[in-house]
């Protein structure tokens, strides 16, 4: 269906447990008439590639977003699977705790409606661009999820992962302790709306820029 643009709804049944590598990727994407979706992706194990790569990526007039059921992902499982969904205004809860080796980056980027983030990101160790521009762009969240993970095992994990999220008031606590370079780099860049920051960053062991620009234009702290 990729790229129907008068395509208003697509409200079906995709039963399917056993995911293949990009078996849902670009699915939907670019249907920027699409209001509503399949409401539930039953899959538990999606540690593929690029299992919901783009899914729903562009579809601007999208207001509902199906439940994953996913708790393992693998490579670029999510990227971009909501990005520029500018009419969503919720996130659905993720109960994923593995991430492959770039697992969900820019999951929600450019969704400038959203307003209601899932109240927990469970993984402990993110990858390589694993979290990278996670909610970058989205103007609307005043809060953020907690954030369970203590190890970054490839760069750029949390770059720019809330950066231009200007509704946001205040910042998760971060409880990493393994860094990597260019770890959160701009992590809370431009959040101007921002009052507080983590309470503390307990790593002792840091890296090239691990923390560089983290909070960038951060006015209001």
């Amino acid at each position: 269906e990729m790229g129907c643009t008068g395509l208003t709804s697509a409200n079906i049944s995709l039963p399917g447990t056993t995911m293949r590598a990009y078996c849902y990727c670009g699915m939907f994407q670019n249907c920027t008439a699409l209001a509503t979706g399949p409401t539930v992706l039953p899959a538990t194990n999606a540690n593929v590639n690029g299992a919901y790569y783009a899914m729903f990526a562009n579809c601007q007039s999208l207001t509902t977003a199906p439940v994953i059921c996913a708790t393992t992902i693998g490579a670029s499982g999510c990227n971009s699977m909501f990005t520029s969904c500018y009419t969503l205004t919720q996130a659905p809860e993720l109960g994923i705790t593995s991430l492959g080796q770039a697992g969900c980056y820019a999951m929600f980027q450019g969704c400038t409606a959203l307003t209601k983030v899932p109240s927990v990101l469970l993984p402990t160790s993110i990858p390589l661009y694993g979290y990278e521009r996670f909610f970058n762009q989205c103007h609307s969240i005043s809060a953020a999820p907690v954030v369970c993970a203590t190890t970054l095992t490839g760069n750029a994990a949390m770059r720019y992962m809330f950066n231009r999220c200007d509704s946001l008031v205040h910042a998760p606590d971060l409880n990493l302790v393994t860094m990597i370079a260019s770890g959160t780099q701009y992590m809370f860049g431009c959040c101007s709306a921002l009052t507080d920051g983590p309470t503390t960053l307990p790593a002792t062991k840091l890296a090239n820029y691990c923390y560089y620009g983290m909070f960038s234009a951060c006015t209001s702290l």
